[in-house]
């Protein structure tokens, strides 16, 4: 066997495996464990750094602004690259809400938080899809830039310590159980977040530091590297998106990715010389552009096209993938690690951080402009509900209800609110409605929306002390009629739930409240808006919902809050106005959505569906005397209507 260079073919082989795995695990391909392909990336990049950094240290050569220069130079130019090619594409493509997001992906990811930021965003009430963010794959790069940043002080400070292999090691076992920990309180946080994944470049450091000290003979050396290559197939091929990770079973791509670099790195073994064959080591050395430029192009696909592609499709895609690649690779990344030599540390540095800084700008404008609703004209699909994250009628997370609620109605008037909304994220469309209804009766009302926060329930503790802060303040403040719109069949699912809501009710009810309960809206299993913004791409709408769909969905809620029905407790059925003559949900009209993802009315979803039933309600409302509560006792007049199951 021959024994390798200082360049090791084997490793751009191994980065040809992991990028395949990848891509195949995102093309939704087979392999369904093929995104352990970023730790054995990161394997690598601990393996390779470590040895940058200590051989540059026992020569006496290393500095700091060199390694971070050079690593500027690999990094920074396809990264940021692709990255404009990604905001460009979405300025054709993106939804409003949907470029606002882009642009806080695009600012994180110039500021190596892009890990940090996706984190936080998988745990948001309106987080997109994960398959629909175009710069989630940048996470990875952000682990890796963090872990640079530390990672050459710590060998600088350790180089002398005769025990530094031994602290590596207790690091590297601290990373592993935390990573395992946090998968029990924070799942994504273990996966996302340098703290839970050092282990794995650590675990590559440690291939170099103690692998002069390992001396294999051809034997062990076949038996360690067939054992790494089953230990990544196995990964690959038997982990799929259950499957815990990383934490423990990240152990077995990583093990087998170092038992490989191990036995490769005196002889080849016959793994050493498969991986080191032209066509791998041509990918490997593509590797970092497939990467980059890869995840985008699906999720663009997926945006356009819907969940489900045809392999015709993934085919094509793949193939521009490639040729992307293949010029990202030739005319971005060759020639700026070729110049790296000609130019100062400092000089490369700055460059790289200016144009980082010009990327995150327009990340800024991006979100700033909340998603640039204007560059398409007037069209209703992008200037309708694109500030929706931001509504003015959601109120703030504090355990407290503000004493300044949003108010809608006649907002000249002096009187207190009369009538109060209350919601979760179904809410604010509701709002809206109700803010031209009540102005035109020349009434006052009041909101008290939260995301992720059912009216009414106890069941988290957070909920517990809003709802408990709602019932109070409606008290407080004389309220006399009270509408709750939410999610129902999200919430009340039991005989539990029934009762607090049973019991909370009863707390209003006491006051002379009265109570009108909105039946959930028909939900849908694709995004509405994007689906009918993606036929202007060719792709064909969904069926909504059919009305047994709905009715079975919403069976358990429903049959609660029929129990509920008195004078003063009355149940509004939208039902009747969200489904045509064939049984299907209403989507929208003249190019115009009804929703704002799959289950979100827009205002003028909203405005359009709902105010049959408001209106009447409204009406209802201010033919009463507006200085009372509401008597125990109601008399419902004939031209007014409560529906509840009527086809």
């Amino acid at each position: 066997m021959n024994k390798p260079s200082q360049y090791r073919p084997d490793i751009d082989g191994l980065r040809a495996v992991a990028v395949l795995g990848v891509v195949l695990f995102h093309a939704n391909l087979g392999f369904s464990g093929g995104y352990v392909g970023v730790d054995v990336f990161f394997v690598i990049s601990g393996f390779l750094i470590t040895r940058i950094i200590l051989t540059t240290l026992d020569a006496g050569e290393f500095s700091l602004r060199n390694f971070w220069a050079r690593r500027v130079c690999r990094i920074l130019p396809a990264s940021l690259a692709a990255t404009m090619g990604t905001i460009l594409a979405g300025s054709v493509i993106l939804l409003p809400y949907d470029l606002h997001e882009l642009g806080e992906a695009a600012t994180s990811h110039v500021l190596m938080a892009s890990n940090v930021y996706h984190w936080d965003q998988m745990r948001g009430y309106f987080a997109a899809e994960s398959d629909l963010r175009p710069l989630l794959h940048t996470w990875s790069l952000a682990v890796e830039e963090q872990f640079y940043v530390f990672y050459p002080i710590s060998l600088m400070a350790l180089h002398r310590f005769r025990r530094r292999n031994t602290l590596l090691i207790f690091i590297g076992i601290a990373s592993l159980v935390s990573s395992q920990a946090a998968l029990s309180w924070d799942a994504s946080a273990s996966f996302f977040l340098l703290p839970t994944r050092a282990w794995e470049l650590i675990a590559g450091g440690l291939v170099f530091t103690l692998g002069d000290n390992l001396r294999l003979n051809r034997g062990s050396a076949t038996a360690f590297a067939t054992a790494g290559l089953l230990l990544i197939g196995y990964a690959m091929f038997f982990y799929d998106s259950t499957t815990p990770f990383p934490g423990l079973n990240a152990i077995a791509p990583v093990c087998g990715t170092a038992l490989i670099m191990l036995a490769n790195r005196s002889q080849f073994t016959y793994v050493g010389t498969m991986l080191s064959c032209r066509p791998m080591v041509f990918i490997g050395l593509l590797s970092y552009s497939i990467y980059l430029w890869h995840w985008p192009i699906l999720v663009y696909a997926h945006y356009i096209l819907g969940e489900s592609l045809s392999y015709s499709v993934i085919a094509m895609l793949l193939v521009l993938t490639a040729v992307l690649s293949l010029l990202s690779w030739q005319f971005v990344e060759k020639p700026f690690r070729c110049q790296v030599k000609n130019f100062r540390a400092f000089q490369i540095v700055g460059t790289g951080l200016s144009a980082s800084l010009a990327v995150g700008l327009i990340g800024v404008l991006l979100v700033t402009s909340d998603g640039w609703p204007n560059r398409r004209g007037d069209d209703p699909l992008f200037t309708e509900d694109a500030g929706f994250h931001n509504s003015r009628f959601f109120t703030s997370r504090a355990k407290e209800v503000p004493r300044d609620l949003p108010r809608i109605g006649d907002l000249e008037s002096q009187d207190s609110a009369r009538v109060f909304l209350w919601g979760d994220s179904h809410g604010p469309p509701v709002a809206d409605l109700l803010d031209e209804l009540l102005s035109k009766q020349h009434l006052t009302g009041a909101v008290a929306v939260r995301c992720a926060t059912a009216p009414i329930f106890s069941t988290l503790p957070t909920a517990a002390e809003w709802n408990d802060a709602v019932l109070e303040h409606i008290d407080e403040e004389g309220v006399a009629e009270v509408i709750i719109v939410s999610h129902w069949s999200g919430w009340l699912k039991d005989d539990r739930t029934f009762s607090e809501v049973q019991s909370r009710l009863k707390r209003l009810t006491n006051l002379g409240v009265r109570i009108w309960l909105l039946l959930q809206i028909p939900d849908h299993r694709f995004h509405v808006c994007r689906a009918i913004h993606s036929r202007r791409f060719g792709a064909s709408l969904p069926i909504g919902s059919t009305l047994d769909e709905h009715k079975e969905r919403q069976a358990i809620a429903n049959s609660y809050l029929a129990q509920l029905e008195s004078d003063q407790i009355r149940v509004l059925d939208p039902t009747p106005h969200f489904f045509d003559e064939t049984g299907n949900s209403i989507l929208g009209i003249d190019g115009r959505s009804f929703y704002r993802d799959d289950d979100h009315l827009s205002s003028f979803g909203a405005k359009v569906l709902l105010s049959p039933i408001f209106e009447d309600v409204i009406d209802h409302i201010a033919r009463e005397s507006p200085t009372s509560r509401t008597s125990l006792v109601l008399e419902i007049r004939d031209n007014f209507q409560i529906t509840f199951g009527r086809q």
